[in-house]
């Protein structure tokens, strides 16, 4: 074998020192010895935007989340509400996202104004 040679990499990636498939990290929040670890990195990767509601199973996600919210041990239950927590940043993004592609398909101003929103789907304008 050439000693320039770049070594293969083993078929189990986990069981070289990394998870690198969002199912280990999944199957890793119902392992009390691991969940910490694996809520700690899905918060981060759905803060950066690696993850969003529409690349994984979000409903599986959450109730893990909340049962491991509801750990009797304090480490484990913030790490479950501090991804609760991101999941709901989360999901009020995506709720702007869809208010402003609905403000623009009827034509009206993309931003919102003085903090509130300006139109809902359904409701007349005058009303506000």
């Amino acid at each position: 074998m050439d000693a320039h040679a770049p070594t293969p990499a083993p078929n189990n990636d986990k069981g070289a020192g990394g998870r690198t498939s969002l199912v280990d990290l999944l199957e890793d929040l119902s392992n009390p010895n691991k969940a910490r670890g694996s809520a700690g990195m899905l918060t981060r990767a759905i803060r950066a935007g690696y993850i969003d509601a529409f690349s994984i199973d979000y409903g599986a996600l959450k109730a893990e989340a909340v049962k491991l919210s509801k750990s009797d041990k304090p480490r484990l239950s913030r790490a479950g509400q501090r991804l609760l927590m991101q999941m709901a940043l989360h999901d009020l993004k995506l709720m702007e996202i869809a208010d402003k592609s609905d403000r623009l398909d009827l034509g009206l101003a993309t931003e919102n104004l003085g903090g509130t929103v300006r139109c809902i789907k359904g409701v007349e304008e005058e009303a506000f």
